[in-house]
């Protein structure tokens, strides 16, 4: 009669008067097969499983046997006697599709072994396994995770303590006294009802996405530092409950950066006085204010303000009424029409409406586009007259005027109020429009002769300034000119007549030694 084998790890089980001259031998493979079972270590690809196996490419599921008459040992990928082995990397060979299911069976498909033993999932694409028992039971290990799984194909206890067909972790539910981090440092429970983790610093979350840290059942969470119950925050648990800064003392709140106050309720002080901002763009203060100290806000209005000392500041507009500070005064809009700006130091503002405006330092207009107006501020060339910022360019205008550049010796080319064209050439009968994107015809027109080589006694880089002339005798000149779009020139089919630097006389250019230059302003 021949060998019989184990259902769970596919060991060859001898019967008396059988397999003669051969015990040694099968004795010595069940005890290294024993051993894999023990200590062994295997990577299935899970695409490619061992001989009596299969791998479903549609539904991602692959039957995991190991046959009664698979080999001993361990080595290579997915060797047939893989499921004997202590610990069990599944692997693939390229990107999977989804997640995967592994059915853990014996001699057959349908056969359902009782093991323990370590997986490791290492699937490409970050996917999962389901482990399942010849398609019962259900432990799903996530992807790069390890866990140390034990199979049950029968009930097992009084009150089946040990369910029919289960795939469970061994080590789901782990009593230890503390855990030892691979840095060293530990979570520990000396204390009943206390974790201690002893690393500087504790994070949560992915880093992908928002992390939450929340209290158990209906109970308040508290921050508290040190052993003590001084400094803490408690958030309280319950509808519109409320988050308490409670500083120890004399100690204090102190905010590094901005505070951002969202509810219609604003901040209420010890007083019961609040800081409210119902209406966009307006600070609301419930009593007097007073300031030795900066001022700053979104909206500082109505009556007299005074700062003794430090910055009035507001991002929106400040007034009505006289504003009076011994420091800077910054605002989008400053409006004092009833009374006067008095300041010592730098009065910053869109917008700026006074009957006088004093002060020691400077006025300083922030923002885009901003003025300074004699009349009404506006930006269309029929309104308005003073000067104002252009998108980083200053223009002028008079009342009744065009808005138009300064002209200054910085200017350049191309900043909307001045052009200056690339090099032409100078050939007889030579002509060209050159777009000069002003969007106006410009005031000023200039054309000049610019020496790359020496002639008619001129030195290289000297400039000449030409006139647009002409000599209709010889067909000899130049005529320049523009309209709202381009600058442009021709010259004479006769060419071009220079006066000689040195003696005054007449003569031809050279084209090859000059270049034309355009320029124009608004």
């Amino acid at each position: 009669m021949a060998s019989t084998y184990s259902t769970d790890y596919q060991i060859a089980l001898m019967t008396t008067g059988t397999e003669a001259g051969s015990w040694g031998g099968i004795t010595n493979d069940n005890l290294e097969k024993v051993g894999n079972s023990v200590g062994g270590s295997v990577v299935v690809n899970v695409t490619t499983p061992p001989t009596g196996g299969s791998w479903d490419g549609g539904t991602y599921v692959m039957n995991w046997v190991t046959e009664n008459t698979s080999a001993k040992g361990t080595s290579g990928t997915s060797p047939v006697g893989s499921g004997r082995a202590r610990f069990v990397v599944f692997a693939d060979s390229g990107a999977m599709g989804d997640d995967i299911t592994v059915n853990i069976c014996g001699n057959t498909s349908s056969d359902k072994p009782e093991r323990v033993f370590f997986a490791k999932n290492s699937l490409s694409a970050s996917r999962s396994i389901t482990f399942k028992l010849a398609g019962s039971g259900s432990y799903v290990l996530a992807n790069g995770k390890t866990a140390l799984l034990f199979t049950n194909s029968v009930a097992k206890g009084t009150g089946d303590e040990i369910a029919a067909d289960t795939v469970a972790n061994i080590l789901d539910a782990l009593q230890v006294t503390s855990l030892t981090l691979q840095n060293g440092e530990t979570i520990s429970n000396a204390v009943d009802g206390t974790v201690v983790i002893d690393g500087a610093t504790l994070k949560v979350g992915t880093g992908a996405a928002t992390a939450t840290v929340r209290s158990s059942g209906p109970w308040d969470l508290e921050l508290l530092a040190g052993d003590s119950d001084f400094a803490k925050i408690v958030v309280a648990d319950a509808v519109n409950g409320s988050i308490s800064l409670e500083p120890d003392g004399a100690g204090v709140v102190s905010v590094v950066g901005t505070l951002d106050v969202t509810g219609a309720g604003g901040i209420i002080l010890s007083n019961d006085e609040t800081i409210t901002n119902a209406v966009d763009g307006t600070i609301v203060l419930s009593g007097a204010v007073t300031s030795t100290g900066a001022v700053q806000g979104t909206s500082l209005k109505d009556g007299t303000m005074t700062i003794s000392s430090g910055n009035m500041t507001a991002v929106g507009t400040i007034g009505s009424g006289a504003i009076t500070s011994t420091s800077s005064i910054t605002s989008t809009s400053l409006d004092a029409t009833a009374g006067t700006i008095e300041t010592t130091g730098a009065v910053n503002g869109g917008t700026v409406t006074a009957t006088t405006i004093a002060t020691a330092a400077d006025v300083s207009i922030t923002g885009t586009d901003g003025y300074i107006a004699f009349d009404t501020i506006e930006a269309t060339p029929a309104d308005g007259y003073g000067i104002r910022d252009l998108a980083g360019k200053v223009q002028v205008k008079s009342n009744g005027g065009n808005w138009g550049g300064i002209y200054s010796a910085n200017q350049a080319s191309g900043d909307g109020t001045y052009f200056k064209s690339a090099a032409q050439t100078s050939d007889a009968a030579d002509n060209a429009s050159i777009a000069h994107g002003l969007g106006a015809v410009p005031r000023i027109v200039r054309c000049t002769l610019q020496c790359t080589s020496t002639d008619a006694g001129y030195a290289v880089g000297d400039v000449v300034q030409v006139g647009g002339e002409a000599n209709t005798a010889g067909h000899r000149g130049i005529c320049f000119g523009s309209n709202s779009t381009y600058v442009f020139y021709v010259i004479g089919s006769g060419g071009w007549l220079i006066l000689n630097k040195t003696d005054g006389s007449s003569d031809v250019i050279v084209p090859a030694k000059w270049d034309i230059y355009l320029e124009a302003w608004l």
